[in-house]
Parts: structure tokens; sequence; C-alpha cells
């Protein structure tokens, strides 16, 4: 009578199984070393998988069988190719059983003179994939779109303007860049004013990231409480006025990531709107020389920045705990910059580092200097590019007394 038992792993019940495929598919997690799955960068090529889903729901039927009826196995949509939409059609289907899943997305197009129709994405699957992943937004957890042309750019518009709340929206990130041949181009791109996004209310929005794209920074009150903020590609008339810069890191009490790469804070013009002047509440304005602690910072990333506007960004923030710290600043004199993070008041070298502690409650006026412990706590220290005298460069590297990991690229030091 046991001759036809299932034996081995085929006797497995059938919530061990389920449990050993859902870890298998978190091992493929694309989040481990960021929230962010683009990257200002034209080659880079971000590859959220669901390999593993596929090859487990073909080992056999009843593996089949789990594997579909797994809700969570299906919550990943990346959309990089015509044929992801029909697939995506099918995860919808699987998950859609499940009134918690949360769903990851990522949306990569392509520039109208590199689309393939029938192989990559361009405006009509763009519309397609909106059409179809916008009913869902309330389980949104993670948005990821990137556009490469003006169409598909006033094709996000329309459906994220026009967009119900998400209020499960975790991570949001907004990549839009092309090659603008003429100048006319340029302003068809960026004269339209910023529209607001998903009813203003993302309730539980953490990570953010805008890749060449802005907001009606004073119309977005969702930018508070962040955890990681990356600003990238933006023009001086894009970009945040210091008003709402400062509300940014100062209403993120746990911001641990901060990424800049040619961006920041609006220049000063000269007029009242754009002063860099710092504001507490939504009302008044603080202090000229009021800086803003970023306790809980630990790493920060710094890109194509000019010397000067870098030094006037960094002197207004105090950040005590940064443990990561990655330079890619080329073709100017960063002396300036590398004297204003350089450790002084070295603490005496002893046999063994001196133990990290993360300091809760601090202060402001515990503080004097960007980075006052940056000797004691800095253990990783990537250097793409940087430019500067030698006498600074060797206090920076000389201060750094528990640094555990150090990259340079030495052709362009």
């Amino acid at each position: 009578m046991y001759a036809h038992c299932p034996t081995g792993i085929h006797a497995l019940p059938v919530e061990l199984l389920t449990r050993i495929v859902v870890l298998g598919a978190q091992d493929q997690d694309p989040y481990v070393h960021s929230p962010f799955l683009l990257k200002p960068d034209q080659n880079y090529y971000a590859v959220p998988s669901t390999h593993f889903q596929l090859a487990v729901s073909h080992v056999c039927q009843h593996w089949r069988h789990v594997a579909l009826r797994t809700p969570s196995l299906w919550t990943t949509l990346y959309f990089r190719e015509t044929s992801h939409i029909p697939r995506a059609v099918a995860y919808l289907a699987r998950c859609s059983r499940s009134p918690n899943r949360r769903l990851d997305i990522l949306v990569d197009t392509v520039a109208p003179q590199d689309h393939v129709p029938g192989v990559t994405l361009c405006t009509e699957e763009l519309s397609s994939i909106f059409s179809l992943i916008m009913s869902h937004v309330l389980y949104w957890r993670a948005f990821h779109l990137k556009v490469r042309d003006n169409a598909c750019k006033l094709i996000a518009r329309k459906n994220l303007g026009g967009s119900d709340p998400a209020p499960n929206l975790e991570t949001l990130q907004l990549y839009h860049f092309e090659d603008f041949r003429q100048v006319q181009d340029l302003y068809i791109a960026t004269y339209r004013p910023p529209v607001r996004i998903f009813s203003n209310s993302l309730p539980n929005l953490r990570n953010v990231s805008l890749i060449g794209v802005n907001l009606p920074w004073d119309q977005s009150p969702y930018l508070l409480n962040l955890r990681t903020l990356e600003l990238a590609l933006h023009s001086d008339n894009i970009r945040p006025p210091y008003t709402y810069w400062d509300r940014m890191l100062r209403y993120s009490p746990n911001l641990q990531r901060l990424f800049l790469h040619y961006s920041g804070p609006r220049a000063e013009n000269g007029t009242e709107e754009l002063e860099w002047t710092p504001m507490h509440d939504g009302k008044g304005k603080g202090k000229q020389d009021d800086s803003i602690l970023l306790e809980s910072l630990l790493e920060l990333s710094l890109t194509d920045l000019d010397p000067d506007y870098l030094c006037l960004i960094l002197d207004r923030l105090v950040m005590p705990n940064v443990n990561k710290l990655s330079l890619d600043l080329p073709d100017q004199d960063f002396t300036p910059f590398v004297e204003l993070i350089a450790p002084t008041n070295l603490p005496t070298p002893s046999a063994q580092p001196p133990t990290i502690h993360h300091h809760s409650h601090l202060k402001l006026a515990d503080f004097t200097l960007t980075f006052p412990q940056l000797a004691t706590t800095l253990q990783m220290l990537i250097i793409t590019a940087l430019e500067c005298d030698s006498a600074s460069w060797k206090v920076l590297i000389k201060g750094l007394i528990v640094l555990e990991s150090l990259e340079i690229n030495f052709w362009k030091v």
C-alpha cells in the first residue's frame, strides 16, 4: 500500500516546500546594496530577476502547482522588453489573490532612435504598461521608471499626475535622460512645470531617487521621513530651492544615505526666494547660520560637483556618524573641500582602534565641523576621482585611523 508514496524531497509537506521556495527567491534580492535599481549611468544595466521562480515552477507538476499558488513569488514586475508585458499580466493574476501583496516594478524604456519594434520599450509600449499597472497602485511597494525621450515623459506625467494615492509605496525612482541635440529640444523637455504625483499622498515613502527629474518642491509634502535620498543630473534651474532642501533633510531624522550627483539645492541669485536660509517649520525661518544635524547618516556619495558649491553645501551640514564616503570629483582643484572634511585633533594612536558608538540625542551645539568624528567613524572610502594638493591628501588619509576599506582610482587622483 506504500509502493506509490512519494519519497525524498517529493515527500516534503506543501508548507515546508513553499517556505523553501520563498527563501530561495529572496536570495536574489536586488536591493541588497541599494534601494534603487537604476543609476545615473547610461551604461548601467539593472537586472532584477525572477529566474528562480520560473526555474522552480518547471521542476515538476507538483512544484509548479506549489509555486503558482504562492502569490509572493510573482510580485516583481520588470519591463525591459515587449515580451515582459504579457508575462506581467500572468504574474499579476498569480499574486492578485493575496490582499497583502506588495509590487516591485521596474520600467526601463529606450530612446526612439534605439527602439526595436517588438523587442524594446518606447511610447506605445509604455502606454500599455501604465494601463496594466495603474489599477494596482494601491499595492505598489517600489517603482523605478526610466524614460529616454519627451514623449515617454509626457505619458509618465499623465499617469503619475493623475494617479490615486500610493499608501504602500516605500521606494520611488524617476529617471529622465535624453540626448538634447538642439537647444529647442531642451526647452521642450523642461518648460512645463512639474506635476504633483500620486495625489500628493505617499505616507510610507522612505527612499527617493530623482535623476534628471524634478518635482514641484513647494507642493511635495511627502519628501520627509526619508531613509535614502538621491538627487542627480539636475541643472540649476530645476534644483530644489534651499528652503525645501533644508526641509527634506531636517525632517528626515532617520536619513541613512545621501547621494548627490551634479545636483543639490539651487544656487542663490540675490532673490529672497532662493536665499539659503533654513526653514524650521512650514511658516517661520531659522537663523542664517543654522546647520542641519544628520545624526543617522551613514553613507555619503558626492559626484560631479563644483568645489565652491560643494563646500557651501557641506558647511551647513553636520554628519557625525558617516562610515562610508564615495567621491567622484574630477577636473577641478578640490583642495578646499578636502581641507574641510579632513580630520583634525586626531586621537592618540593606540594598539586597539576605538570602539565606534552611534550617538543618540546629539545636539547641534556639540559640533563645529561637518564631519566632527570622521577619524573614528569612516570605515570605507571610495575615490573614483579627486584632484587636490598632496599635503591635504596626506592629512586626509593619515587621519582615518579606523579605515578598513580603501578603493582609489589612481588614474584620476
